[in-house]
């Protein structure tokens, strides 16, 4: 058993697809599928059920995942924690934000960075903020751009970037949806909704709905802050969404946020990562460019 073998298993665990783990790690499918084999034999168990069609994980397999998880954690770090003692630290950092974090924080962040640290190789995976601490647990990012949860898993770290207001948007053109929501009692039952698929805003909005005993009239569920504001701004319905996100979407114009009582508690946005992974130089080291 060595630490390649592991990497191929973890990643073969997160794509259950032998091709696309073949071209990932950048081996052989053969070798992909040996290695495997040879794990499972020296383990004497079966770790994946397979055949042409799919692959599955077994209950062993999972129990093996979280296992090797932490033993290539353990070695990472150590590798990191030698090249920052004896040479010029170095390695790969995945970091996972929304497209509107990509350009509004991590530019920043990431200049700075990278003159600091020239040798270490960022990437940069961008998609919905909701699936941010998600990535972190199931180790497809060391760092993640998120707002903090009302209910914080005590597994995770939070360092505090910015905070931003959680608003009510519409559309300004005229439409029935600008209407509706210029009424000076809004019919919250009649008013279409566009709401996030999963997350925090989500979470909120809900609250807020039951808070006021209204069942929402939802228009769309989608993926991503970024989403909401194009439907929006196409006049489809009403959404909520952090000011953050809005400032710097290219459909501003077509937004114009509105009062709703009560109001939604603030974002507070930061870098996320597992506490576990903490003592990570390459960690370490990113984290400290948001020191002032």
């Amino acid at each position: 058993m060595d630490i390649k073998t592991l990497k191929l298993y973890l990643n073969l665990c997160q794509t259950l697809h032998f091709g696309r783990s073949s071209e990932i790690m950048h081996v052989s499918p053969s070798t992909l599928s040996r290695s495997i084999s040879r794990l499972e034999l020296e383990l004497n168990v079966k770790l994946f059920e397979r055949d042409n069609r799919s692959v599955k994980i077994t209950s062993a397999g999972e129990q093996t995942k979280i296992v090797i998880l932490e033993m290539v954690e353990q070695w990472t770090t150590l590798q990191h924690k030698l090249d920052n003692q004896y040479s010029n630290l170095k390695g790969q950092l995945n970091i996972y934000c929304s497209v509107t974090a990509s350009y509004s924080i991590m530019l920043d962040l990431l200049t700075r960075f990278r003159t600091l640290y020239p040798n270490i190789e960022v990437n940069l995976q961008t998609g919905d903020a909701a699936l941010a601490l998600d990535k972190l647990n199931e180790s497809q990012a060391d760092i993640a751009v998120a707002p903090k949860p009302d209910k914080f898993d005590s597994n995770l770290s939070f360092t505090h970037i910015t905070t931003t207001p959680l608003v009510f948007i519409r559309p300004t053109m005229e439409s029935q949806v600008r209407k509706l929501s210029l009424q000076q009692q809004i019919d919250w039952q009649e008013l279409p909704l566009i709401m996030s698929q999963k997350g925090l805003a989500k979470e909120r909005l809900q609250k807020w709905y039951e808070h006021k005993t209204i069942k929402p009239k939802v228009y769309a569920k989608v993926a991503g802050h970024e989403a909401i504001v194009s439907m929006v701004g196409l006049g489809l319905g009403v959404g909520v969404v952090p000011a953050i996100v809005l400032e710097h979407s290219p459909m501003k114009e077509k937004i114009e946020i509105f009062n709703a009582e009560p109001k939604l508690k603030d974002y507070e946005v930061g870098l996320c990562c597992l506490k576990r992974k903490q003592s990570d130089p390459l960690i370490q080291a990113f984290l400290s460019t948001c020191d002032p």
